[in-house]
């Protein structure tokens, strides 16, 4: 066959570029050896996409994905029931000190309206919050709707089983134990009530306080759960008053005499009046109803690198890390230290809680009457 010159010239163009195109001059980098890739060049790790895909990551980098992933996000918002002034500034003053390339944009609200507003954002899908803090029974709500993701993969040691949600979706930073505190200069401590049966004697009739908020609720559904309902209608033959004041308020009523006793004072707020020369006194009937908060991750985190690098912080047993700053405030440790003393139930981790608070809501209203000033 014959080519035409111009045909030719072309074919032999076109090889000859591509000749130096694959080639190796000798000014240029050498080749790998045939058949061996050339190494990947080290670098800082690629963060994960997404707060799901970071709640499960287990790679033996994940402190380093995490931490580069939260440079680039800058901040992370923290809901919390926690006040500022006793633990929300410690806890963010550590952490910023841990990570200086982040900031906590700090909202605060008691437990109902943070779940009616991480439902309100999720409706409207406008997300906010990566880390939600607040008591276990207004994470079990938030779990029922959709707002929270497990975290199956996390920086510190496991939390006793009672400490956390059974499927990981939330886990306890702090807890508290209530019982009954009494007012030393009304009543002798050799004639204080030790037991939940021995409020029932007569002689406690018109003494008894309860705070007008889910920890009333909580300790009806303790003793409806352990002792009866029937134990509550006795009980509520005692005149009970449900004050419309804050559990912490309640036990300075307690203390300054206005309310002589009551089923609900923690251990925390005794020492801490006790220790200001109150005639405060505490005796820990069993079981306690004890009173935990816990922290989730948001389904929608904007910020998912650094709310996980917060939940590691808050349940970090480490000095100057979280669990320390609320040891350092009073707060007790899920299975250590003081919770080894006492019978604990929690009752907000039953799967049908949210059915039966307000069924205790109703007995409390029932038998207890309504909140008074």
């Amino acid at each position: 066959m014959h080519c035409s010159p111009g045909l030719v010239g072309f074919v032999l163009a076109a090889w000859l570029a591509l000749l130096l195109a694959c080639g190796s001059g000798a000014a240029g980098p050498a080749s790998p050896a045939a058949g061996r890739p050339a190494p990947a060049q080290a670098g800082p790790p690629v963060p994960l996409a997404g707060a799901e895909a970071l709640a499960a990551y287990r790679g033996a980098d994940r402190q380093r994905v995490l931490e580069e992933g939260a440079r680039q996000e800058g901040k992370v918002t923290w809901y919390t029931t926690t006040q500022r002034e006793t633990l929300g500034q410690p806890v963010i003053d550590a952490f910023t000190r841990k990570y200086p390339f982040l900031q906590v944009d700090y909202y605060r609200a008691d437990s109902t309206a943070l779940v009616q507003r991480l439902r309100e954002e999720a409706r409207a899908g406008r997300h906010a919050a990566d880390l939600f803090e607040t008591t276990t029974g207004a994470l079990q709500l938030a779990v029922a709707g959709g707002l929270l993701l497990p975290v199956t993969s996390l920086g510190v040691p496991d939390a006793p089983a009672d400490g956390r949600h059974a499927e990981s979706y939330w886990f306890a930073t702090w807890e508290l134990y209530p019982a009954i505190g009494f007012n030393t200069n009304a009543i002798a401590p050799d004639e204080a009530p030790k037991s939940y049966d021995d409020l029932l004697d007569p002689r406690w009739k018109g003494r008894i306080g309860l705070p007008s908020s889910s920890v009333a609720v909580h300790f009806v559904g303790l003793m409806v759960e352990t002792k009866g309902e029937d134990y509550l209608a006795q009980l509520g033959r005692q005149d009970v008053r449900v004050r419309e004041v804050s559990q912490t308020a309640l036990a300075n009523l307690v203390a300054s005499g206005e309310v002589p006793l009551s089923p609900v004072i923690t251990s925390k707020d005794t020492r801490f009046l006790q220790n200001k020369g109150a005639p405060l006194a505490w005796n820990p009937a069993q079981p306690i109803g004890a009173q935990r908060a816990a922290a989730g991750l948001v389904k929608a985190a904007p910020h998912p690198h650094a709310a996980l690098l917060l939940l590691d912080f808050l349940l970090s047993p480490a000095d100057g890390e979280g669990r320390s700053v609320y040891a350092a405030q009073g707060y007790g440790t899920p299975g250590q230290g003081e919770a080894t003393s006492y019978t604990l139930v929690d009752l907000a981790t039953r799967p049908d809680y949210a059915e039966q608070y307000d069924r205790w809501e109703r007995l409390l209203n029932q038998h207890l009457g309504r909140a008074t000033p």
